[in-house]
């Protein structure tokens, strides 16, 4: 999916397309540690800290389905470096859910 936006966009932008951890061309961590696959951890890891290790100081990022919650958590956590997000094909959790009351069907 992304090959054919980012052929789209290169001429107006620098792109990088990084896989998460645990897809496409990635490594894939023991996860048995919960935090290695959370969202906070691969926005840090995976995506913060790879980009500004290339020099870039300050971006915007685009990201679909699981990577677009990633993309949510870089913005709320790193709004120094992350200027701009595009979400796409997902719903976005800034709390945990909201209980129903008992009874309720989802």
């Amino acid at each position: 999916m992304w090959r054919h936006i980012a052929a789209r966009l290169t001429g107006d932008h620098t792109i990088i397309v990084p896989d998460l951890r645990g897809y496409g061309d990635s490594g894939k961590p023991d996860g048995s540690d919960p935090a290695t696959y959370s969202k906070r951890t691969m926005a840090q890891e995976d995506i913060v800290t790879a980009v500004c290790a290339l020099g870039v100081d300050h971006f915007g990022l685009v990201g679909h389905d699981r990577g677009a919650l990633v993309t949510v958590r870089a913005g709320l956590d790193h709004p120094a470096v992350v200027d701009d997000l595009g979400i796409l094909d997902t719903w976005a959790v800034l709390r945990g859910p909201t209980p129903r009351p008992p009874g309720t069907r989802t």
